[in-house]
């Protein structure tokens, strides 16, 4: 894949990925295990900030940006539940296999494919995506 300005790195429970492409990108964010879940972390090359990690899980997708180091960044805000559900809730959520998961709230799950719009918005900007709501850690 030849080098570009716009290249960025994909690390994901299958491997570490130059990305020069949107359809790189979705061709990654795609990519889930046995139990559908993925682990995503998507930075410059060259550098580890910004980044921006993707837990996806079936259709359901929990994000963290980090825009440098020593921050401790921004997670995805979904904003909807469903009645009956309690905010704060922490919930489980798969990443890489039934063996590795992370507790999360439950209002930080977005869509997946909201999910992938931030990773693309990402790929383009290097910046923390307008097309959700975040909350600051």
């Amino acid at each position: 894949m030849p080098e570009s300005e716009f290249s960025i790195i994909a690390q994901d429970a299958f491997g570490t990925f130059e990305v020069s492409q949107e359809a790189d990108l979705a061709r990654i964010f795609a990519t889930r295990d046995g139990d559908g879940a993925n682990e995503i972390w998507l930075f410059p090359k060259r550098q580890e900030y910004p980044c921006l990690a993707i837990h996806v899980h079936g259709t359901m997708a929990h994000l963290h940006f980090i825009p440098e180091d020593g921050h401790p960044g921004y997670i995805s805000q979904s904003g909807q539940l469903d009645d009956g559900e309690v905010p704060d809730e922490m919930i489980v959520l798969n990443t890489r296999g039934s063996n590795d998961s992370i507790e999360v709230r439950r209002d930080s799950l977005v869509s997946a494919s909201a999910a992938f719009v931030v990773a693309s918005e990402f790929f383009r900007t290097r910046a923390r995506a307008t097309t959700i709501q975040w909350f600051e850690l």
